[in-house]
This record gives C-alpha cells, sequence and structure tokens, in this order.
C-alpha cells in the first residue's frame, strides 16, 4: 500500500531526527559537565558557555553535530513534506521555510522534554534573554516571514528599557523594511528624544519627515545630523540629495562638496590604520 509506505516513512524519518536530537543533547549535557568539572576555578555561565563552543568547534564535534542533524532534517523534509525539489517561487519558498522552521522547532521541543523533565514540584529555573538575543531572535523570525514574531522581540526589547535608543531604532528600522512607516517615524522620534546626536536615527527620522511633506522638519534633522556628526559621509550624502530635491541648488552644492571631503578623510585614515 503506497499510503502506508509513505507513512511508515515518514514516521522512521522523524524518529531517525528525534534520536539525533536527544543523542545531541545528552553529549553536549556531558560536555558541559566535563568543562565545569575540569576548571580549577568557578567559571560563570558565559565563561562555560564560551568554552563549551570553543571545545566543540576545535574538537570537530560541533561540525558533526551539525551534519547528523542536517541529513535527518533533508529526510524528514522528503519523508514528511514530500518536497523533492527548489522551491522558485519567494512567497512559496518564504512560506514552506517558516511552517518548517515551527515545525521541527515544536519536534525539538518535546524531545528534549523526554530528556529533561522537571517534577511538578520543581520549578524550572526561569530563562534570562538579553536585549542583543532578542533582536537576533526577531531577525530571524523576519528572515522566514514571522512578522509578528519579529515584532513582538522588538517589542520586548523596547519594554526592557524605553530607554534605550539602538532598540527603538531597531525596531523603527523593521517596521521600515515591512512598510509601517507611520509607526518607524514613531520609533525614530523616540530615539532623537532619547539621543539627538544619534545619526542613523536622525537620518531615518528625517527621511520620513520629507516623504510625508514636512520639509522643514526634516531639513532640521538632516542638519542635526551632519552637526553632531560632521565626519560621517552617509549622513552628508542623503542631506545633499534631499537639497537637491527641494531645489535647493546652492545649498546642496556646498554639502555634496563636504561629503567629498569626509569621505577622503575617511578613506586617508582607512589607509593609516
Amino acid at each position: 500500500n503506497i499510503e502506508q509506505t509513505y507513512v511508515l516513512n515518514a514516521d522512521l524519518a522523524m524518529n531517525e531526527f528525534k534520536t539525533h536530537v536527544t543523542n545531541i543533547a545528552r553529549m553536549l549535557v556531558n560536555e558541559y559537565r566535563r568543562i565545569n568539572s575540569s576548571s580549577l576555578s568557578a567559571m560563570t555561565p558565559q565563561e562555560t558557555k564560551r568554552n563549551l563552543l570553543y571545545e566543540l568547534n576545535v574538537s570537530g564535534k560541533y561540525h558533526a553535530f551539525k551534519e547528523q542533524l542536517k541529513r535527518a532534517v533533508i529526510k524528514v523534509v522528503y519523508e514528511r513534506f514530500g518536497k523533492t525539489e527548489a522551491l522558485c517561487d519567494a512567497d512559496e519558498r518564504r512560506k514552506y521555510l517558516g511552517d518548517l522552521y515551527v515545525f521541527l522547532s515544536e519536534e525539538i521541543h518535546k524531545s528534549l522534554e523526554t530528556v529533561f523533565s522537571f517534577s511538578s514540584q520543581t520549578e524550572a529555573p526561569a530563562i534570562s534573554l538579553t536585549t542583543k538575543q532578542l533582536q537576533h531572535f526577531a531577525h530571524e523570525a523576519e528572515i522566514i516571514g514571522r512578522h509578528d514574531k519579529a515584532a513582538l522581540h522588538y517589542q520586548d526589547c523596547i519594554a526592557r528599557d524605553k530607554n534605550d535608543l539602538e532598540s527603538w531604532f531597531a525596531y523603527g528600522a523593521f517596521l521600515m523594511r515591512a512598510g509601517d512607516y507611520a509607526k518607524a517615524d514613531e520609533c525614530f522620534r523616540e530615539a532623537v528624544s532619547i539621543s539627538q546626536k544619534h545619526t542613523p536615527s536622525l537620518l531615518l527620522a528625517a527621511v520620513l519627515a520629507w516623504t510625508n511633506h514636512r520639509v522643514a522638519e526634516a531639513e532640521t534633522l538632516f542638519e542635526g545630523a551632519t552637526t553632531f556628526d560632521p565626519s560621517n559621509p552617509l549622513a552628508w550624502t542623503v542631506r545633499g540629495l534631499f537639497c537637491d530635491l527641494v531645489s535647493n541648488t546652492v545649498h546642496a552644492e556646498m554639502v555634496f562638496k563636504e561629503a567629498k571631503a569626509a569621505t577622503l578623510a575617511l578613506q586617508s585614515k582607512r589607509r593609516r590604520s
């Protein structure tokens, strides 16, 4: 029976994938314990993590683990999802990769629960993620088309520290890529209110102000960017383009000269270093 054979092969592929996940998890735990026990002095979790990653890379175990999972994932894709050829349509490929990512993540979590289990009376330790890690997860979610998940990660970064201008800028840049220019404008305004010397936020706030026909505001923001960061060729160049677009020819010529001077200075500095 063709259908029974398909189901059997799909189950075998999934069982092989889960076995690799649990085996690798156990080996990683053993490596982690070995590194901790061999240390002459107590290490912080971050130090232990660095040493673990170093040992895995130097010993070749990281590459071996990755290849094991890679082969298992290929079998799952072939047997369970029935994919044997490349997806040419970008939207279809993005949706397929998103579904596959979610499916494999759920299966990995289920497999790990069989290895690491807690009794009902034991409270699991809270997982603390840094803002940088959250932004990394947001970037990954955006790549696979999970914009809702990416937005939540960026919002979580801001909720942790509303005065972190980098979090506001990162969220604003994401919203621009997603086409939500109104919300992006709000984010860059927040970043500028925190620091009027943050050139990237000043520039993007100026661009959005100009696209919304707030020419005077855009001019002020562009001027602020070049005033606070006069050695930045990009700031001068974008300001020059703005002047050119609003037909301020004389000013545009002066600004482009500054852009050229800043570029030459930067190139000279790089050659010396």
